[in-house]
Order: C-alpha cells, then structure tokens, then sequence
C-alpha cells in the first residue's frame, strides 16, 4: 500500500515538473517570439516613417 502511495505520489511529483517546465519553455518562446515581432514591427514602422520624412524634406 505505501509502496504503490509512493509510487503514484512520485509520478504526480514527476507530472507537475514536466509540466511546469513545459509551461516555463512556451512562456518564454512565446514571449521571445512576440518581443521579435514587436521589435521588427517597430524597427519597419520607423524606418518607413524615417524614410518618408527624408524624402519629403529632399523633394
């Protein structure tokens, strides 16, 4: 009895840690992911506006 209450105990142990650990790894590539594309929106967004502004003041 104690022996099976150990061993389900331990796997419960072992499924949290996978899980938490897999929780960890997809918040950070998704926050990875969403902090590039944020980061290229915003590195186009102002290179665009740099440009037009550029071009205005030339023509």
């Amino acid at each position: 009895m104690l022996r099976k209450f150990l061993h389900i105990r331990f796997k419960k142990t072992n499924d949290n840690t996978n899980n938490d650990t897999n929780n960890d790894t997809n918040n950070d590539t998704n926050n990875d992911t969403n902090n590039d594309t944020n980061n290229d929106t915003n590195n186009d967004t102002n290179n665009d506006t740099n440009n037009d502004t550029n071009n205005d003041t030339n023509n």
